[in-house]
């Protein structure tokens, strides 16, 4: 695909994403193997696939054994985008971890915001144990307690409940008397030491295999956790409180009443340690975590904040009890001003809920809502067991089977292993309660897949097919976690019976109930924020007036002046807009300096784009990169805006490169 002129589209060049945020920078040393660069720029540029990550795999072992770290790095990280556009989250342990190896060695490869990126793909390589048995789970825990340490060297909120152990896991009390003598470090009654020259204040506790650092204060009342660490002249204040396995660094002060411990990220560290703890059948761990991820803030490697009271509420409903689990929901924002997931995720979660509650018109209004959304969206295949559950457990097996019929064909593409198990267990108890009301004799279509031939099958035997997915895949899951968990909870799905009389469903075409829908006049609201998509952007190109086309992967490729534009999507939904601005003249290799001076000068300047110089080898190439996170979506007369501001701002750079002596 060319560009506008002809010109490749962004052939040779570091394309959007990693490399081109990274790729251009020579910090702390080190030398660019140029054949490696330009080789990982055609692979970026390489239809998206499995040969695209083979060929990145080698690269970025290529790279490694040419002593080339950031090519490595650029590589990995071109890797980890390609693997969660695919869903394939299982597969991004070993990326992840090579990534953080070399960025401890160098941490000159990622700036600031962007090593807070690689932790969110650190959280997601832990989530994928959850969703994969081919993960394993000593892997996973020990990806999260490296998380744990590097998320406790963040800045993190005051007052906040560490998030290395379970609330009560302190050790026996241990009370030394005011202003302990100096001496040489001793040990104190619970097995932890007192550095010399410390102080523990009267009524305080050090737990066991603890260390209080010299000239270190603990004040009145206050309390150590077992295994943790106060650094050399550090305070901790009367009444406050170091939780298990915490560090506090030298000269460092916790305030009174306050509770200290690892973790500026403690959300994202406790939610991960609460749901490997359910995952795994030990509730009453999970619950412990539960209540230091409730009362955590959000954290740069956490979770979308506007889904959280969501993901709260399913295990909530997993322990049994909908009535808080409702209460969760209610902390969910509406759509309006949380994330474009909403207010349909909080809508799926809360079906079984409301049913358990004696709210089934809530049930079945919020099922006709977040279902008129999930039946098309691929990557809602997660939430489709809900809905299914709550066909059969409300009364409605008729409706199941019409969405089984309908949604069959995505169980052979799955967003994971987890969705997959659970959609084919919900599948199951549709199929039992249909046949079970005497609908046994109608039949369902499943399209050929594999090698696995086209057929119509009966009720009975789809829902034969769909238990032996089901049990094969909890199998493989308590196989690994070596629990029975995951088959003892497919089998109380299937034991269930429907809970109410169904009731009257509300019409499912409802006037201005969809909130990506047409306004009541017709035409498209442009103030009703959406979630981001190429649609979207070339509708705003379209209504500028602009040309442009569109490759394979979906990147869209412009001229405008002295400038070769491309906007893209990026992230894990698709929710970051990057527009990639490629000066047209290139420059010598010998004016390397010259061409960071002026980005240099460019950065300090202006605000957009942000400038950078790639070498290929031979040439120097001048571009810059805008992103714009829209998780929470965008409005149509918004994204316009961003792309005048991209354009504008663009040809301006290209403009200022040619102008160059």
């Amino acid at each position: 695909m060319t560009g506008r002129g002809g010109e490749p589209a962004g052939r040779r060049l570091d394309p959007f994403g990693s490399v081109g945020r990274w790729g251009g920078r020579r910090r702390g040393g080190g030398s660019r193997d140029a054949a490696l660069a330009e080789a990982l720029a055609d692979a970026r540029d390489a239809p998206d696939g499995e040969a695209r990550c083979a060929e990145l795999e080698r690269i970025a072992a290529h790279a490694d054994a040419a002593g080339d770290d950031r090519s490595a790095v650029e590589a990995r990280l071109a890797l980890i985008e390609a693997y969660l556009l695919h869903g394939e989250r299982w597969r991004l342990v070993e990326p992840v971890r090579r990534c953080l190896a070399a960025v401890d060695r160098r941490p000159d490869l990622l700036p600031g915001p962007d090593a807070g990126l690689l932790l969110r793909y650190q959280r997601y390589a832990v989530e994928a144990l959850l969703g994969s048995p081919r993960v394993g789970l000593d892997q996973a825990r020990s990806m999260l307690d490296d998380l744990a340490a590097r998320a406790a060297r963040l800045p993190g909120p005051p007052g906040v409940d560490d998030a290395a152990g379970p609330a009560g896991a302190a050790g026996p009390r241990d009370a030394p008397g005011p202003a302990s003598p100096t001496g040489p470090a001793r040990p104190t009654a619970s097995g932890g030491t007192t550095a010399s020259s410390s102080t523990t204040g009267p009524g305080s506790t050090t737990g066991p295999g603890s260390t209080t650092g010299p000239g270190s204060t603990t004040g009145p009342g206050s309390t150590t956790g077992p295994g943790s660490t106060t650094g050399p002249g550090s305070t901790t204040g009367p009444g406050s409180t170091t939780g298990p396995g915490s560090t506090t660094g030298p000269g460092s002060t916790a305030e009174p009443g306050s509770t200290a411990g690892p973790g500026g990220d403690v959300e994202v560290v406790a939610e991960l340690r609460c749901r490997i703890a359910d995952h795994v059948g030990d509730e009453p761990t999970a619950r412990e975590w539960f209540a230091r991820w409730s009362a955590a803030g959000a954290g740069p490697a956490g979770g979308c904040p506007g889904c959280a009271p969501a993901r709260r509420a399913e295990l909530l409903a997993g322990w049994g009890d909908p009535g808080a689990a409702l209460d969760a929901l209610a902390e969910a924002p509406d759509g309006a001003g949380g994330c474009t997931e909403q207010p349909e995720r909080s809508l799926a979660a809360g079906l079984l809920p409301w049913l358990r509650a004696g709210q089934p018109e809530r049930a079945a209004e919020a099922h006709v809502r977040a279902y008129r959304r999930h039946r098309r969206e691929p990557s809602a295949f997660p939430y489709l067991a809900a809905h299914l559950r709550w066909c059969a457990l409300g009364g409605y097996p008729a409706r199941g089977l019409d969405i089984l019929a309908e949604q069959l064909p995505r169980l052979d593409r799955p967003h994971d292993d987890l969705s997959a198990m659970e959609f084919a267990a919900a599948g199951a108890l549709v199929c039992a309660l249909a046949v079970e009301a005497g609908l046994g004799g109608r039949t369902v279509h499943r399209p050929g897949y594999a090698g696995r031939p086209a057929a119509d099958l009966d009720v009975a035997a789809l829902g034969a097919a769909l238990l032996g997915l089901a049990t094969g895949l909890a199998g493989s899951f308590d196989a690994r976690n070596g629990t029975g968990h995951q088959s003892g909870r497919i089998a109380s799905w299937l034991a269930e019976r429907p809970l109410a009389t169904p009731v009257p469903l509300p019409p499912d075409d409802a006037p201005g109930d969809d909130p990506g829908g047409p306004a009541d006049d017709g035409t498209p609201d442009d103030g009703e924020p959406r979630p981001l998509s190429l649609e979207m952007i070339t509708a705003a190109l379209d209504r500028r007036g602009d040309r442009y086309a569109v490759d394979a992967t979906g990147t869209v490729v412009g001229r405008w002046g002295e400038a070769l534009i491309q906007f893209r999507q990026a992230g894990e939904r698709g929710e970051i807009l990057r527009a990639r601005s490629v000066a047209s003249r290139r420059l010598p290799a010998d004016r390397l300096a010259e061409a960071y001076a002026f980005c240099n000068a460019w950065n300090h300047d202006r605000l957009l784009p942000k400038a950078y110089v790639h070498d290929l080898g031979g040439e120097l190439v001048l571009a810059g990169d805008v992103s714009t996170d829209l998780a929470h979506g965008v409005a149509p007369a918004q994204l316009t805006v961003l792309l005048d501001a991209a354009v504008d701002t663009g040809v301006a750079y290209a403009e200022a490169v040619a102008a160059l002596p």
